[in-house]
């Protein structure tokens, strides 16, 4: 039941943090001076999406968005398009891309059984999860509140 309450009724306020704050990050590794994808195989498939900078300046957008929203506590479409959408896509793709730089290439079924991705990509798995998690509620939230609004007006 307690697991319930904080997925359901919390406002997520550590996670929403700790996703602003995780796409700030990214975006200072990836907007610092040098070639980060260049040295490092793991973001090949980053960098064939879009260049460094791109994914910078993205995550740097999602970043202050969510902080902005976090300490306003401001929810509407434009937040739901920036912090949600944006936030839900950009830690999915890159997530993803990284996990897919690993796949050998072998068949499937060989490749399956060789695939050893880093383990330190398991946070990276979680921050996407918290980050459609925060997507589906902000949404729910959003359409929670125009119900809310339109049942509580007087029907003519």
């Amino acid at each position: 039941m307690k697991l319930r309450t904080a997925l359901l009724d919390s406002p997520m306020r550590i996670s929403r943090l700790m996703l602003a704050l995780s796409s700030l990050t990214w975006a200072i590794l990836l907007l610092l001076p040098g070639d980060l994808f260049a040295s490092c195989p793991i973001y090949n498939v980053m960098a064939q999406i879009a260049s460094e900078n791109v994914w910078g300046i993205a995550f740097t957008v999602h970043g202050v968005v969510a902080l902005y929203t976090l300490t306003n506590g401001t929810r509407n479409h434009v937040t739901l398009l920036f912090d949600g959408f944006l936030g839900c896509t950009l830690w999915t793709a890159s997530t993803v891309a990284c996990f897919v730089a690993y796949w050998p290439a072998l068949p499937f079924m060989e490749a399956l059984v060789a695939y050893r991705p880093p383990a330190s990509m398991s946070g990276s798995i979680w921050i996407a999860a918290a980050s459609w998690w925060h997507l589906v509620k902000h949404w729910a939230e959003e359409e929670r509140a125009h119900y809310d609004r339109r049942c509580s007006e007087p029907c003519s």
